[in-house]
């Protein structure tokens, strides 16, 4: 699907993408999206400010993606 092709390309870091909203609606991302982001966060280290709102992130998604970019310096995060 699409969102599965974005997120793979995007955790390639083979994009010079350093800001993402992904507040869009309907954008249900879901938990096991936010996972999926998280993964993506975690080898991207291009990207500096990602908006979440609004996607039913769930307790879990959203502390995965706290933790995928905590210790990077000005990173925004908004969920």
């Amino acid at each position: 699907n699409a969102r599965r092709d974005f997120f793979s390309v995007f955790q390639q870091g083979c994009c010079v993408l350093t800001e993402l909203d992904l507040t869009l609606d309907p954008n249900e991302i879901g938990p096991e999206g936010a996972v999926a982001i998280a993964d993506a966060l975690r080898v991207n280290g291009v990207l500096k400010n990602i908006d979440l709102r609004y996607n039913s992130l769930g307790d879990e998604g959203k502390g995965v993606n706290r933790d995928a970019v905590s210790g990077r310096e000005g990173f925004k995060l908004k969920m």
